[in-house]
């Protein structure tokens, strides 16, 4: 299928051309005339699989045919928007709300979500938000959703744990009519519940049938997760080893690039549509096959990686990679970017500490922290920075050992060199009340997102976060205390209005030490 033979014309056409879409990916194929139709759709994907276009591009063809263009540009007598899109974090609202916006550009269509330079939502159209974001907007009438015609959750197995009272705000305000169309990469017992609440008897795009027929095979394909600013050295040394590569890319427009690269880095080659051969044509199952970008969708896994071979992907797209590998019977594994090293002795013990940390801790309130860190540096570099810092502390020995405690300001190791400068010494912790809790389906996360949103507080000046049944006590850089303070109070979280004060020490609850950054 072409985009214009799902119907797609004039602005969202030029739209697509401009992403450089040469054509629609199985998801959006599959999910187009659903809901084109008005109907309810479960779009069983994540990033990587097209999804913000799977849905967007219908609701965005159904919104100018309902409208017209006089409408659009006028959009007198309106009082909300038509669509509104609920995503699980305000950084993923915002890069949706951009992406919805680009395919938007020419239709007269304004997209709004709750960040300093976009629309009031009142004016827009398309509205996306995280569900306290959208909560809080309906608490002060900053939203009204009584004209919405369309309901979209993106990420639904991410927000399945979430029963607070703020997601149930946005839901019970939807007029019953609104069509309905849920987004979730994993299907899973808490994510099924949250579906048949969302958008019962909905059509699943895939199929369940078509979920169960993926039949294993034994064949592996490696992946390496390298933001898009590093893949074309990490292709070059691909290429440096494998010597003969086709090298599979979403668009014919990404191939040329991708070309130019290898020519910049002595490689010869040659462009096949949006594939690009290097070190000349391949004979049948020879070669390494090279996702540049991540397949869309089962068959482009199969067709291209029948043999193995290498995907190249961004952090968000690995979860949309597994399952489409798995429907297409592959196993999808990491590739070591350096030689193995040997797995004994204290290292060992470090990678050890760190698989168990992967299985046991709540890493949701890290994931917000160190998110702008990944979007700038790559997921690898951010990890190996994370690594040195923590190889680099001392073990804890003498009382602090045997009571578990550490000091407000931690201590590094002393500097080997004398002329060497001494690392910056971290901040000291101050703990403060927060009247908001477990009860009110807050989790650390929701803390910590609303200190660095609301106070501008960096991520690695918030430490510890002590949830409990009706309070919180985070632990913030004391500098930062008393803007934290006046920065909170007053504001909402999971629909909660949050009172924030110093903690002081309460008959029967000792006062804890402070401890270093990192929330949890």
């Amino acid at each position: 299928m072409t985009f214009e033979e799902l119907g797609l014309s004039g602005p969202l056409l030029e739209a697509v051309r401009r992403q450089g879409w040469d054509a629609p990916t199985a998801l959006q194929d599959a999910a187009f005339a659903v809901l084109r139709r008005g109907g309810n759709a479960v779009l069983w994907a994540s990033p990587g699989a097209g999804v913000v276009g799977a849905y967007a591009l219908p609701l965005l063809a159904a919104l100018t045919e309902a409208e017209g263009d006089a409408a659009l540009a006028a959009a007198d007598g309106r009082t909300g928007p038509r669509v509104l899109v609920l995503v699980p974090t305000p950084d993923r609202a915002e890069h949706v709300a951009r992406a919805i916006a680009d395919l938007a550009l020419g239709s007269g269509i304004l997209v709004a979500t709750p960040s300093p330079g976009w629309p009031a939502a009142g004016r827009a159209y398309v509205v996306v938000a995280d569900p306290p974001a959208a909560a809080g907007m309906l608490a002060r009438s900053a939203l009204k959703l009584g004209e919405v015609t369309a309901f979209v959750v993106e990420g639904a197995d991410a927000l399945a744990g979430d029963r607070g009272p703020a997601l149930e705000a946005v839901v019970t305000a939807l007029p019953p009519p609104a069509q309905r169309v849920v987004a979730a990469g994993r299907d899973d017992p808490d994510t099924r519940a949250l579906v048949e609440r969302l958008a019962p008897k909905a059509i699943g795009v895939p199929s369940r049938s078509e979920m169960a027929q993926a039949k294993a095979r034994p064949v592996a394909v490696q992946y390496a997760v390298v933001p898009d600013r590093e893949r074309p050295a990490a292709l070059g040394r691909i290429v440096e080893a494998a010597g003969v590569v086709v090298v599979h890319c979403r668009s014919a427009a990404r191939a040329a690039k991708v070309a130019d690269s290898l020519a910049a880095r002595g490689f010869g080659r040659e462009i096949d549509g949006a594939s690009v051969r290097v070190g000349g044509t391949p004979a049948p199952g020879e070669g390494t096959a090279v996702s540049y970008d991540v397949p869309s969708d089962a068959a482009t896994f199969a067709a291209r990686h029948e043999n193995g071979g290498v995907v190249l992907l961004a952090a968000r797209e690995l979860q949309h990679a597994e399952r489409a590998a798995g429907a297409a019977g592959i196993e999808l594994v990491p590739r070591a970017a350096h030689p193995a090293e040997d797995a004994g002795g204290e290292l060992g013990a470090f990678r050890e500490s760190v698989r168990r940390a992967l299985r046991e801790e709540d890493l949701a309130a890290q994931t917000l922290v160190l998110a702008p860190l990944v979007e700038e540096h790559g997921p690898l570099r951010v990890a190996a920075a994370l690594s040195a810092l923590a190889r680099t502390r001392p073990r804890a020995s003498g009382p602090e050992a045997e009571t578990g405690s550490t000091p407000a300001t931690p201590h590094r190791r002393e500097v080997a060199s004398a002329s060497a400068p001494p690392p910056p010494a971290l901040p000291a912790f101050t703990r403060l009340f927060l009247s908001v809790g477990r009860k009110d389906g807050a989790g650390p996360g929701d803390i910590v997102g609303a200190i660095a949103g609301e106070t501008g507080v960096a991520g690695d000046r918030i430490g510890r976060i002590e949830l409990g049944e009706t309070h919180t006590i985070a632990e913030v850089a004391s500098d930062d205390a008393r803007r934290v303070i006046d920065g909170l109070n007053g504001t909402t979280i999971r629909g909660r209005a949050v009172r924030v004060d110093f903690d002081r020490p309460r008959r029967g609850r000792p006062e804890r030490r402070a401890r270093g950054p990192g929330p949890g």
